[in-house]
This record gives structure tokens, C-alpha cells and sequence, in this order.
């Protein structure tokens, strides 16, 4: 265990340097290069998103077909959306037509059964996810539908204000975690990247 927890640290440090040799050592790991890319000397930096771009409902009233519906996406474009600004809260964001599209990009399966949830209020709000920098409360659509309890929250954020590794686009989360190999000795470790600090991650 101790030489995989070594061979994390020295991920973590390659992580902060580049494409090239740490210490002049081997380059970065494969699953690392993707990350060379990213515009270290960007202003304002761009957010990393961790979370996946919609969060919610709370929960679902009556029967378990509503949340199924949800899951589905058994839900309908309103006729009339709001056209919203153009940047809020000093972030560039989406209007609410292409928030729909995202909500309805995370539905999973075909359509089951005949129940189809009606979308009562769309507006403007704020809402936390969770980036590489910690959670960060910024700008989301809200939907609001009368079988569900609470709103769902699309971020509003524009896709020029975010950036994804070249094999993740935007509607997607990343994979975050650690795992134990079954010889009980590697550890394999997921990460978006390195604490914040004054060097090239910083």
C-alpha cells in the first residue's frame, strides 16, 4: 500500500507540471495527458464541474411512476420559456430553451407507461455544485413541475465559462472515487485535480 500512496504523490505533483518529466522522472500517466490541456493561465479561470448539471428533485408525490416519468424524461417543452439574460451573478449563462435541452439530455431509457409530468414554472435562480475548487453556488434554471417535489436546477452557466477534458463534454460529471485492487495492494485513485495553491493549478 505504501508504494501506491507514493505513486499517487507523485500523480498529484505531475498533475502540476505538465505534460513532461516530474523531477526528470517518467512523463504523466496516459489518463493524465488529456489534463495538459487546460488553460492554467486563464482570466478568470474556468470551472471545472464535478457534479453532474442538474440537481434535483427532492423527491416525488403519489406513485412511483412520477419518478419514473422524471427518469425517463416524460416531460414536455413548454410553449413559452423565459428569455432571461445574458450573464448573471458575472457568469455568461444559457437561456432556458437550451437549460430544457440539457434537463432532458439526462434522461436514461425509453419512455414507460403513460404518465407525462407537466413543467409549471421555469425561472431564474441560484444553486450549488460542486467543482475541483469545492462547491460553488452560481446561476441555474429552475423547473418546477407538479408531480415533483422541489425544482430541478439546470445550470445556467455557459459552456465558454466551463472546461472538460477532450473525451468528457458538457452534460457529463466525472468519475470521482478510490478503489482497492483485489491483490489488496494497488490503489486506484479518481481526481479532477490538485488543492488550490500559488503554482500552475493555483
Amino acid at each position: 500500500m505504501r508504494v501506491a500512496l507514493c505513486g499517487l504523490v507523485g500523480i498529484l505533483l505531475a498533475a502540476c507540471t505538465g505534460g513532461g518529466p516530474v523531477g526528470g522522472h517518467d512523463p504523466l500517466p496516459t489518463a493524465l495527458q488529456p489534463w495538459v490541456t487546460f488553460p492554467v493561465d486563464a482570466s478568470p479561470r474556468p470551472i471545472v464541474l464535478v457534479d453532474a448539471p442538474v440537481a434535483g428533485p427532492r423527491g416525488f408525490y403519489g406513485s412511483e411512476n412520477a419518478k419514473l416519468a422524471f427518469e425517463r424524461g416524460a416531460f414536455d417543452r413548454p410553449t413559452r420559456l423565459p428569455t432571461g439574460p445574458a450573464s448573471a451573478s458575472g457568469y455568461p449563462i444559457i437561456n432556458a430553451d437550451k437549460a430544457f435541452d440539457l434537463l432532458k439530455a439526462q434522461s436514461n431509457g425509453p419512455p414507460a407507461g403513460s404518465l407525462r409530468l407537466t413543467i409549471s414554472d421555469v425561472r431564474l435562480g441560484t444553486g450549488t455544485f460542486l467543482t475541483d475548487r469545492g462547491s460553488k453556488t452560481m446561476p441555474v434554471w429552475l423547473f418546477s413541475m407538479a408531480e415533483v417535489d422541489g425544482p430541478i436546477a439546470v445550470l445556467a452557466v455557459a459552456p465558454e465559462a466551463l472546461w472538460f477534458p477532450p473525451d468528457l463534454g458538457p452534460g457529463q460529471s466525472h468519475d470521482i472515487g478510490a478503489s482497492v485492487g483485489r491483490d489488496n495492494r494497488t490503489l486506484t485513485v479518481n481526481f479532477v485535480g490538485a488543492e488550490s495553491d500559488t503554482g500552475p493549478c493555483g
